[in-house]
């Protein structure tokens, strides 16, 4: 039989004990900022973002237009916008510049610099 520690003893092997089991702190990040980032790198817009983009499309295009084109996502500086048929695409080229410089006002975290349309489904 082994003879009963001390309490000297004892607590020794108690804080050691204690110092086994004790871990760090995990210092991680909030959750907004791993989706955020995940988001971006899977080149995903955020639905935040995404709101924000139709609102200051609508509002540089003008609503006649923006029921009939959808923006899409921002690539390299480079919205790409679907729209109903080819007399929209046509619109969007000739008011190019005014619709990029609305944008850049009401977007100024985007750097928007080129527009690209291309004829698909618009919904809603």
């Amino acid at each position: 039989m082994r003879p009963r520690p001390t309490p000297e003893q004892e607590i020794q092997w108690l804080q050691e004990a204690a110092r086994r089991r004790y871990r760090r702190p995990v210092t991680g990040r909030a959750i907004k900022h791993v989706v955020a980032e995940l988001l971006t790198q899977r080149r995903m817009v955020a639905p935040q973002q995404q709101r924000q983009l139709r609102e200051a499309w609508r509002s540089a295009v003008g609503p006649a237009i923006a029921e009939c084109s959808m923006p899409g996502r921002v690539s390299g500086g480079m919205l790409e916008v679907v729209v109903a048929d080819s007399v929209v695409a046509q619109e969007i080229a000739l008011r190019r510049s005014d619709i990029l410089r609305e944008l850049r006002q009401r977007l100024p975290d985007q750097p928007i610099s080129r527009l690209r349309t291309r004829v698909g489904s618009v919904d809603g």
